[in-house]
């Protein structure tokens, strides 16, 4: 956790990935977490919840700090992003060299989904962090 960055942005955060100057020459304190893996967690506890109905929705807010360029492959390599109804998602390309633009890896994924058969998922970009801007609309705590 980058306790530097939270007080000169007014903020917490953490990674999985060391991608700011910033958070390498930091303070920020190393910590060990716990893991799953998405994929078998979507395939054992959510697509076979007890109840569902074929109107039953799977939302999905990503929102991993640069960890969704691997994640989203992950998913789609184990069958498991066409169950998800409707996806929010932070895309943080400056955090990992060498992936696509946000608009042509979103072109990418619509092109999949449109070409697997019983898609159902959207994706839709998303940034929350206006929160923080300051402005009478999102004021700062």
């Amino acid at each position: 956790m980058d306790t530097a960055a939270a007080e000169k942005y007014h903020e917490w955060g953490s990674s999985t990935l060391a991608w700011q100057k910033e958070m390498k020459e930091s303070t920020a304190q190393q910590v060990t977490v716990g893991a799953l893996d998405i994929a078998t967690f979507l395939a054992r506890e959510v697509y076979v919840r007890p109840g569902q109905t074929k109107n039953s929705k799977v939302v999905m807010k990503l929102d991993v700090e640069g960890s969704e360029w691997f994640l989203v492959p992950h998913l789609l390599r184990h069958d498991l992003l066409c169950g998800i109804d409707n996806i929010f998602l932070e895309l943080h390309q400056w955090i990992v060299k060498g992936v696509p633009k946000v608009k042509e890896f979103e072109a990418s994924l619509k092109w999949i989904f449109k070409a697997t058969p019983g898609c159902r998922t959207e994706v839709m970009n998303f940034d929350d962090e206006s929160y923080g801007s300051g402005d009478d609309k999102n004021p700062l705590p």
